[in-house]
């Protein structure tokens, strides 16, 4: 029997959060000021790993990476839909390694992530699907305009239960513990036990970088009761941005370019644009895609990111990483490993960012969205 704690999530992870500040192409992009945190800070925030998806971690990652695959294998140990066992992304012949969970089975995960200065391992798995997915309003090209919905229901939800989708009440997303937790492959040996609410966390610093592109990173659960699962995914280069600012505009594609890496075949691209957060926006725009140099996020879906509105400090998400997954019971786990995020200055015409009044135009003032007005 697994342990349990409640955790009153209302959206759940991925997908994997960058830090306040990072380079591509020399060009040093800067956060709101409320963005910015400690190491510290963002390591005690459990709920990072709200379930569904960096991103990747994920994310955060998200919750709502856009995903074709379904991790599809039934056994608790082995590597994702594809069938292979040995960890080397290969079954026969050269196939792609890279299998995510799909968004109605994903249960949590694990998260590998590499930032500028420290290498972080950490993650959850909850005994249910995530009863408030993310809506998908459209989707194109391996990309999904995803919003947020706020459910009423009544009679009110009871203390273990969360008004979803339908204005039902459906059972809470529960953090379970699956026992011990090792991590080989990086650059020291990593074992996790979870803590009080069922997160783990890796607590003593590993030598940095944690690993780079030749690594296969290994997660094994003891899981509670023999209920363990074992996961295997890749470390990949660094990602390299060659847009120095991204542009969005209606009836537009966004375009993204970046270098390609030698090989792809356990990688993709998670990105996430948000135009309108700092302004009570709940839209975002979610792709994964082809590594392979170039994308285009439609125009269609950026047209329908800009109907819910623009703010202040615009930003797009850009994250290379290797995901594997396995089914527990009927539910999904995943790894995702991955170098630091890279976060885009985005250019909206008409929208001038803002901390304060000081950086805006004269006769204009710093509006509650960060936006000059």
């Amino acid at each position: 029997m697994l342990a349990r704690v409640s955790s009153d999530v209302s959206d759940l992870m991925v997908p994997v959060e960058s830090a306040n500040i990072l380079r591509t192409r020399d060009v040093t992009v800067a956060a709101p000021r409320h963005q910015f945190a400690s190491q510290a800070a963002r390591a005690s925030r459990v709920a990072l790993f709200s379930l569904g998806g960096f991103a990747a971690m994920t994310g955060c990652g998200g919750d709502d990476g856009a995903s074709a695959d379904t991790a599809a294998s039934s056994a608790t140990s082995g590597t994702g839909a594809d069938g292979d066992s040995d960890g080397d992304g290969s079954s026969g012949g050269a196939q792609s390694s890279y299998v995510p969970c799909e968004r109605s089975l994903r249960a949590g995960g694990f998260v590998v992530q590499l930032e500028e200065e420290y290498t972080q391992v950490e993650g959850q798995v909850f005994d249910v699907v995530n009863p408030n997915l993310k809506t998908e309003l459209d989707s194109a090209e391996g990309c999904q305009l995803l919003t947020s919905e706020n459910y009423f229901c009544d009679p009110a939800c009871g203390s273990s239960s969360v008004c979803a989708v339908g204005e039902v009440c459906r059972e809470k997303a529960v953090a379970v513990s699956v026992g011990e937790i090792t991590v080989a492959g990086l650059s020291a040996e990593v074992t996790m036990a979870p803590n009080v609410t069922n997160f783990y966390l890796n607590l003593e610093p590993l030598p940095h970088p944690g690993f780079d592109a030749a690594s296969q990173i290994d997660v094994t659960a003891e899981g509670e009761d023999g209920g363990g699962f074992d996961l295997h995914a890749y470390g990949s280069d660094a990602l390299e941005i060659l847009n120095e600012t991204i542009t969005v505009a209606r009836d537009l594609p966004v375009s993204i370019q970046w270098v390609a890496p030698a090989d792809a075949l356990n990688t993709r691209l998670h990105i996430e644009l948000d135009i309108g957060h700092h302004g009570g926006s709940p839209a975002t725009i979610v792709c994964e895609v082809e590594d392979n140099g170039t994308f285009e996020i439609p125009a269609t879906l950026v047209n329908g990111l800009y109907d819910f509105g623009v703010a202040g400090f615009p930003e797009i998400s850009i994250t290379r990483q290797s995901i594997d997954s396995v089914m527990v019971g009927d539910r999904c786990v995943d790894l995702v490993v991955a170098p630091f995020a890279a976060k885009l200055a985005v250019e909206i015409d008409g929208v001038t960012s803002c901390n304060g009044n000081e950086d805006c135009p004269d006769g204009m003032t710093c509006q509650g969205d960060l936006s000059c007005g």
